[in-house]
């Protein structure tokens, strides 16, 4: 055994490796990721599974991990995806390995396809998220770390604005979010660790390591292609506005986290109100995804209706095709529809929003499109302002403005009925039926008689009613309104049209 004690310089030299492995230890990468993962709430030797490109971002995640292992123990394993677009990409993926098993991680290789489409980097992307989850289930894991940083995030925030997203959009990326795939199973976390970090921050923790990870970091051609927008922005657009504000990077973050707080507070607001201006429950239509009552939902803060549409369409939608559902609501009277995205379509019949899984054709429509064709003596119940068709006749509800005032025209009345006025019912006459006149009850059969209306030709008379009187029998006779006016009543005109279109005016 050697008795030899341990040189000045030789202690010197252990003093400097302690406070070189302290310094890396505190610095501001491996500070934010431990962090990161116990606000994650993720427990000393949890599996965890590691994407790791062999980048600046990703072998500093691995790093942090590393020097985290006293800490914050886990079981790590290293996931490298070929995504087979370069020649080159296999052996950076064994390179990858090489430095992760050096550290002590498990390590693993996946080849995906990439299908070819209009963007190949999402694509890529999709392709690399869901070999992800499948590595996560292989290894008994529920959480993937990604080495996203604050750059990142910056350049996303930028990209989406310049692409004309919304709130939601410029949120850019969350610190967590579930990553799905085709099985019905426990949900995986995707989690970034880094995103508070900037690449500066990165690089200077990696020139401290360079001897542990060398060859990496290693440099992905096309992230220097400027052909690729997120390319242009990184190397052109950020770097020109960095000069006219330094802090560009970190003020561009805080605004992403701030507007994701903002974003995640008004679809709390958008849950809590969804109920309120749901018209009816949606199981007793089939292929119905939700009915809506237009005049309610008009009525919220346009940015909150905005939410509660896409939570009841439970799908993205383009900001254009949002503002076009939203404009659906804004006129209630007669029918229109519209298609969506993802083989969806809205369709507002009067006050009601129909969200349909295809074009919609809805039995209470099918319904009265028959018996108003078929059988006349149906009845058809008018909910609110528009234009009506039943029959030959097209009949106008509309507000009553100060020009209308009671007259003996034979084609247009004024109503005065309790608020709100609706529903009004379209029939052909009936048995029983009477109208209240000035001089008492008639029969609807008299005054037909009165007014010469051959016998066949009086079953395909049109009256008009609320309640359970009838008050108008078209163009021949009215009755005589025994409603008071009060502020509890409304005033409507109703009025023969010559149109034979029911969209509203």
């Amino acid at each position: 055994m050697s008795t030899e004690l341990p040189t000045t310089d030789h202690l010197a030299d252990l003093t400097d490796a302690r406070k070189r492995w302290r310094r890396l230890r505190s610095s501001a990468c491996v500070s934010q990721v431990h962090r990161a993962l116990t606000d994650a709430a993720i427990a000393p030797h949890d599996k965890v599974v590691v994407a790791c490109s062999g980048g600046p971002d990703s072998t500093a995640l691995l790093v942090s991990l590393w020097l985290l292992a006293r800490r914050l123990p886990l079981a790590v394993q290293v996931v490298c995806v070929d995504h087979g677009l370069r020649s080159d990409a296999k052996h950076e993926a064994e390179q990858v390995m090489q430095v992760a098993r050096r550290l002590g991680f498990a390590t693993r290789t996946l080849t995906v396809r990439v299908p070819r489409q209009a963007s190949l980097q999402a694509a890529a992307r999709q392709a690399r998220y869901e070999a992800l989850v499948q590595a996560a289930r292989d290894f008994e894991s529920h959480t993937v770390l990604v080495g996203h940083t604050q750059d990142d995030q910056a350049e996303t925030l930028l990209l989406r604005l310049l692409g004309g997203t919304g709130l939601r959009g410029l949120a850019a990326m969350p610190k967590e979010r579930v990553l799905t795939d085709t099985e019905s199973r426990s949900p995986i976390r995707l989690l970034r660790p880094l995103l508070t970090v900037t690449r500066d921050e990165v690089l200077t923790l990696l020139s401290h390591v360079q001897d542990e990870i060398s060859p990496l970091p290693l440099s992905d051609p096309s992230n220097q292609d400027v052909r690729f927008t997120r390319a242009l922005v990184r190397h052109s657009v950020l770097p020109t506005l960095r000069r006219a504000a330094p802090a560009i990077v970190s003020q561009l973050g805080r605004l992403a986290e701030q507007l994701r707080e903002d974003a995640d507070f008004l679809d709390e607001l958008a849950t809590q109100t969804l109920p309120q201006v749901l018209a009816q429950d949606v199981a007793t239509i089939p292929d119905v995804l939700a009915t809506v009552s237009a005049s309610r939902l008009y009525a919220l803060p346009k940015p909150l209706a905005m939410r509660v549409l896409m939570q009841l369409v439970a799908m993205p939608l383009a900001s254009v095709q949002a503002q076009a559902l939203w404009s659906l609501c804004a006129q209630r009277h007669g029918s229109r529809s519209l298609r969506l995205a993802h083989g969806l379509w809205a369709e507002r019949r009067y006050d009601t929003l129909y969200l349909c899984r295809h074009k919609p054709t809805l039995p209470q429509d099918s319904q009265i499109s028959a018996t108003t064709q078929s059988d006349p003596a149906q009845i058809q119940w008018l909910p609110t302002y528009g234009l009506y068709r039943h029959g030959r006749h097209t009949l106008r509800i509309r507000s009553a403005g100060p020009q209308d005032v009671p007259s003996g025209s034979p084609t247009k009345i004024c109503l005065t009925l309790p608020a709100p006025g609706f529903p009004l019912w379209l029939r052909s006459p009936r048995p029983g039926d009477r109208l209240r006149l000035s001089a008492g009850h008639r029969k609807l059969s008299d005054v037909m008689i009165d007014a010469k209306i051959p016998r066949r030709e009086r079953p395909s008379q049109l009256v008009l009613g609320f309640a359970q009187e009838p008050l108008w029998l078209l163009g021949i006779q009215s009755a005589t309104s025994h409603f008071v006016r009060t502020e509890a009543a409304v005033t409507l005109v109703a009025e023969l049209s010559d149109c034979d279109d029911t969209s509203p005016l």
